[in-house]
């Protein structure tokens, strides 16, 4: 299904958005809200304003420029194919499409084990639909090799950490997925958290926790296992041990079964998951324990031959300003890539204890790790549990 947002600011009950849903087709001649008027004439004269373009001198000049090239270009859309669920992202979209008024975001969940092939038939066909990939770091490597991505840098992503960009500044990273120990507050006290992975295999845990089977189209636990085996955390032994004392959840699902009461612990629980349980009510809470942490950086590309270059660039450019990096932590949930990026809620803020986290390896080094791993992993967390 292809879905769209509307244009023009959120509804101040943010948690309770619906996602209007319609053919990619059919909302390229839907009338645009917020700016005034409708039809093929809308958003011509719509302006953003000064505190929309927030960043430095270049940055302003870049958005201001690129907003201006979408509307007269009649580049009323950017179309995103991502890696996650539509509805997690619609916060963010909606904030872009309340600060550039007349541009709506058109975002389509591809599964990374789909996109390549998706692209590839679109290019075959000569009917180019995405504007932008949005792949996690285990995966956009891979597609950036493949030369779909337009080389271009962001004005806007001056400072960014070399780790979160490729050579080529084909792709970059906005933001990462925060992952850390999940926990129900009503069966757990915070200080009776294990500390380390050892901990986590005791016999008063068995059963009670459950983590992201490995190896599979969502790679978080895939990452963390390449960080802690680059550590020497993990081993061989101590994975299988972890085979056998836990089950295997999604990343919604670890979250909401520990707000359920039905397991104590998610290890690498999703940050965002947890927010969103305790805002209704759930006795969940989260801690970034070194061990059971890990930071997943998501990032994009701008497709080469993309239908709206100049709405797709312009979005990719404010993600990476100010206002783009408080509102992927504000709206998302996400930890901003950009220095002094917010933090997302309960993430640590202090530098000393940001440092105790496992640093995963840089993009091209762990798509290696991850390729060298992936038989062991299969090997061990495919197999029947043993009796």
């Amino acid at each position: 299904m292809r879905r769209f947002l509307p244009s023009g600011p959120p509804h101040a009950d943010t948690g309770r958005r619906r996602l209007l849903r319609a053919s990619l087709a059919g909302a390229a001649g839907w009338a645009l809200g917020g700016c005034g008027t409708g039809g093929d004439g809308a958003g011509q004269g719509a302006t953003a304003s000064a505190a929309t373009l927030s960043g430095n001198a270049a940055t302003r000049d870049e958005l201001a420029g690129l907003y201006r090239e979408a509307l007269q270009g009649g580049q009323r859309t950017a179309v995103v194919y991502g890696a996650a669920v539509d509805a997690e992202w619609e916060p963010l979209w909606l904030a872009f499409q309340a600060d550039f008024p007349g541009l709506r975001v058109i975002y389509m969940h591809v599964s990374p084990t789909q996109v390549m092939a998706r692209i590839d038939a679109e290019r075959q066909a000569g009917n180019r639909m995405g504007d932008l990939l949005m792949q996690p770091v285990n995966v956009l490597p891979l597609i950036a090799r493949r030369g779909y991505f337009e080389p271009w840098r962001p004005a806007s992503a001056e400072g960014l950490a070399d780790e979160y960009r490729d050579e080529a500044d084909r792709a970059h990273y906005p933001f990462s997925k925060v992952f850390g120990l999940a926990y129900n507050s009503q069966q757990v006290e915070a200080d009776a958290l294990p500390q380390r992975f050892d901990e986590l295999l005791a016999p008063a845990w068995q059963g009670r926790f459950s983590y992201i089977k490995p190896v599979t189209a969502v790679g978080t636990t895939d990452v963390a296992f390449a960080t802690l085996l680059r550590d020497g955390v993990v081993d061989l032994p101590r994975l299988q041990a972890l085979h056998r004392a836990g089950l295997f959840t999604g990343p919604d699902a670890g979250v909401t079964y520990v707000s359920q009461g039905r397991l104590a612990l998610n290890p690498w629980g999703y940050l965002a998951v947890v927010v969103r349980q305790r805002a209704l009510g759930a006795p969940v809470a989260i801690r970034f324990v070194p061990d059971f942490s890990v930071n997943v950086p998501f990032g994009f590309g701008v497709v080469g031959g993309a239908p709206h270059p100049a709405s797709a660039r312009l979005l990719k450019s404010w993600l990476f300003s100010p206002r783009g990096q408080a509102a992927v932590a504000q709206q998302a949930y996400q930890l901003g890539t950009m220095p002094d990026a917010p933090p997302p809620p309960f993430y640590p803020d202090n530098a000393a204890e940001r440092e105790r986290l496992h640093r995963r390896p840089p993009p091209d080094a762990l798509v290696a790790d991850l390729e060298a791993q992936r038989g062991m992993l299969r090997d061990i967390f495919f197999r029947p549990k043993p009796t």
